[in-house]
């Protein structure tokens, strides 16, 4: 299968065009029941904050007795009132059944809210096509809802037998409220539950106070709700499908209550909960309201990541809306999308065009704007994901009669897969060398190491990109250096700063550049207290800070030995680099071998512990990650493997709130023994958590995929040096929707051996991928590097997920 290329091309355009008053407002009027549940929100705006009372709308028409004529089922009564009392009084349509044969002696009770029990449009379903299980069993809840929570409601929805699979998905409702959505496989089919809740002190957190669900054509159907905190009320509107597929989009529209302030009925849909693509192979029947549904709204930002929390008291106030993007989030926004869909195209471009109109501001405003379009190849594989950013400001602050459109467009083209851009062998066959030992690359600057050169010290080659090609720039020794050092075996690179290792002297070398050339600043001995490891110092640098790894360390002021591990810290002031710190783990052990993977992202550093043993298990591996504050160094979290996995930690990776680490050694499905995988994590406000594992779609036994690692923003690059029989190969992933997507393939000429990927490095754009000689081969074969143009973004969702 051939992989895509996606080159984004992306243009902003603005206009700006008058509003005259309120006729011009371009979002279109609210459904009838929206705009019946909005209408209680307000009025509950205005009354005394108190705990609310819910008080049903008629907003469905009572349920439809035609359905009993459904042979399989003998319907005794209706319209029973739920007896047990809740938090908040909710009305509930109840029908009692009694299934006619032997396949349930007893009656069976079934629960509806109002309106679900009407059938779908056109005669798609009828009441005998709902669950017929008890009503009273509840799935477990998710533990991150209190043991206290309040349940509200319930409704199992029907679908036709056989039709769905088992799928979940979630919604969250404000600071408390909680609605789950959960695919129930039963013997007569598969149906859906829907459950709200109240979660914690309901008095003091936003909470639902009203939901009510109704069918729409085309396997959807909408909840709506009434929202309530002490600043403010909010109407709520929910759209989802039931069908293979699934889609939800949320509108929230917010009423300050006495005392706060902010825009009356202010309009959010955040388009993280808009997305308008079907997940899933199967596709619904066309359905003619989708164009309607390609006019959305939400706040300028693009996100409504916290509009609860945006509301101020009136005295000393600020604009309403906030979020956790670069600019406050407030005004009303139009996007309009075309095309909206999952779609499928050959060569030919797939562009998508988004309008943003933006109304009533009244101050400076910068905001950014995420685009991502969805696609297939010709043969209808490999979902593609080409994603785009932007950032704008308004010109000039808006009167209340002017508004503003920004234009954007996202292209994406169908390309050949990538193919490599020179190949640097510098010089063929040395007897002795092993090239490619290593590889750094930062601005236009490359840098590859040779370690091992019969009769020098080792070296290290740095290269400039340029519109004509690479150009070689010149070679780099120590100046003290001496044959054997192993010069070369580990570098980094930050802006204009170089750290090379020489583990053989003991030391690690500073270089910087100086105009058009390249100068030694400093040498830094590694005390002899620590032992030598073959594979060299580890090295990390990130600014003015430089990390030296110890893998070997003995941790011999404890009187044992080997191979603790341990990690130093250098900090630059000036032209001196002083030691600022050395790390080891507080539960360290023989054979650790702490240090032999880094990671660092300003005053945040990652450390693998490959070696790292469990309780009944040898060699599993681990991660610390430590955090700078003031200079002193503390350990912030420790990782460990899924489970079953060995040399977790291998190799790392860091850039801002994303961390990779490698499991070189992980065993695949149908046991592949050292398939290897890659474990994403991100960073929240609770710390680290594990988002996602990664392997490549074609993994085998002994590929070691996740030997090397390398992040630049949202562009992973990752090695696998023993796949295709030995010959080694690397994949692009590509982080978009809050996942990982596998991108190209990348992979070396065979005619000059293999392990292609053992040492890589990647700045977004450029793929650097060493490809050193195996054991056995140094005489025959001095090893080469690879360049390859701009990295590809993910054009499939990448396999894996979280063991």
């Amino acid at each position: 299968m051939p992989a895509h290329r996606l080159v984004l091309a992306c243009l902003p355009v603005l206009l700006l065009t008058p509003r005259p008053g309120l006729t011009a407002n371009p979002f279109p009027a609210l459904d009838g029941d929206f705009a019946a549940v909005c209408q209680s929100a307000f009025e509950r705006s205005h009354q005394p904050d108190t705990p609310p009372v819910s008080v049903p709308l008629p907003l469905f028409d009572p349920p439809q007795t035609g359905a009993k004529e459904d042979p399989g089922l003998v319907f005794e009564e209706y319209n029973r009132i739920e007896p047990r009392q809740f938090v908040y009084q909710d009305r509930f349509l109840w029908a009692k059944a009694r299934p006619r044969g032997n396949v349930h002696r007893e009656p069976i009770d079934l629960r509806f809210a109002p309106g679900m029990a009407r059938p779908y449009s056109a005669g798609a379903y009828r009441l005998s096509d709902f669950d017929y299980g008890s009503p009273d069993i509840e799935p477990p809840l998710p533990t991150r809802i209190p043991a206290a929570a309040r349940f509200i409601t319930a409704l199992n929805l029907g679908a036709r037998r056989g039709a769905a699979p088992t799928w979940p998905q979630f919604a969250y409702l404000g600071g408390s409220g909680y609605v789950r959505l959960t695919g129930l496989d039963t013997g007569f089919g598969t149906s859906l539950r829907l459950s709200a809740y109240n979660v914690g002190d309901v008095e003091a957190k936003p909470r639902l106070t009203e939901l009510y669900l109704r069918p729409l054509p085309y396997h959807r159907f909408a909840a709506l709700g009434v929202i309530e905190s002490a600043p403010f009320t909010a109407c709520m509107q929910t759209v989802m499908s039931a069908d293979l597929s699934t889609r939800m989009q949320t509108t929230l529209r917010f009423y300050p209550r006495a005392g706060y302030v902010g825009p009356v009925g202010a309009l959010v849909s955040p388009i993280a909960m808009s997305s308008m693509f079907w997940k899933g192979e199967a596709q619904t029947p066309a359905d003619p309201g989708d164009e309607a549904h390609d006019a959305d709204t939400m706040t300028v930002c693009g996100q409504a990541a916290a509009p609860l929390q945006g509301l101020v008291p009136a005295v000393g106030a600020r604009p309403v809306f906030r979020d956790f993007g670069p600019a406050p989030c407030f005004g009303l926004m139009q996007l309009d999308r075309t095309p909206s869909h999952y779609q499928t195209y050959d060569a030919a471009d797939y562009a998508r065009r988004v309008s943003l109109w933006v109304g009533d501001l009244q101050s400076d405003l910068a905001f950014s704007v995420k685009l991502m379009t969805y696609g297939s190849n010709y043969e209808g594989e490999d979902n593609v994901v080409a994603y785009a950013e932007f950032l704008d400001e308004l010109p000039v602050p808006l009167a209340a009669d002017d508004a503003a459109t920004f234009s954007y467009t996202i292209t994406a083209s169908a390309l050949p897969p990538p193919q490599p851009g020179p190949r640097i062998g510098l010089g063929g066959a040395v007897p002795g060398a092993i090239t490619g030992a290593a590889v750094a690359l930062g601005g236009e600057t490359l840098a590859v190491g040779a370690p091992v050169i019969l009769g020098r010290p080792g070296s290290a080659y740095l290269f400039s990109r340029t519109p004509d090609g690479l150009v070689a720039e010149r070679r780099l020794t120590p100046d003290d250096g001496v044959p054997g050092d192993h010069f070369g075996s580990a570098m980094a690179m930050s802006g204009d700063t170089l750290a090379v290792s020489a583990p053989a002297n003991g030391a690690v070398y500073v270089f910087v550049r100086r105009g058009q050339d390249w100068v030694q600043q400093a040498r830094i001995t590694i005390p002899m207290t620590y032992s030598f490891w073959t594979p060299g110092y580890p090295v990390a640098i990130a600014g003015d800070t430089l990390v030296v790894g110890l893998p070997g360390d003995d941790d011999r002021a404890g009187g044992r030995a080997t191979d603790y591990g341990a990690v130093l810290v250098y900090r630059r002031q000036g032209e001196d680099w002083t030691r600022e710190a050395l790390l080891r783990a507080p539960d360290r052990e023989p054979w650790d071998h702490f240090g032999e993977a880094l990671a660092i992202d300003g005053d945040t550093l990652a450390v693998g512990a490959p070696g790292d043993d469990y309780p009944g298990a040898w060699e599993q591996g681990s991660v610390y990650l430590f955090r700078r504050d003031d200079g002193d160094w503390t350990q912030t979290a420790k990782l460990t493997e899924p489970g079953g996995w060995k040399d977790y930690g291998a190799a790392v990776a860091l850039a801002g709130p994303r961390l990779l680490v490698g499991v070189p050694r992980a065993h695949g499905q149908g046991w592949r023994t050292a398939a290897g995988a890659v474990c994403a994590y991100a960073r929240g406000a609770d710390g680290w958590s594990r988002q996602q594992c990664l392997w490549p779609t074609d993994r085998q036994n002994g590929d070691q995929f996740g030997a090397a690692v390398s992040l630049a923003g949202r562009a992973a690059l990752i090695g696998a040096p023993q796949a295709r029989q030995g010959r080694g190969a690397a994949y692009v992933y590509r982080y978009a929707r809050g996942t990982w997507n596998q991108g190209a393939e990348l992979t070396g000429d065979p005619g000059f051996g293999g392990q292609f990927g053992a040492v890589l490095a990647t700045d977004g754009d450029t793929a650097l991928i060493g490809a050193p000689p195996a054991a056995g081969r140094e005489e025959t074969v001095p090893g080469q590097i690879y360049v390859f143009p701009p990295a590809v973004p993910g054009t499939r969702p990448a396999q894996g997920g979280a063991p």
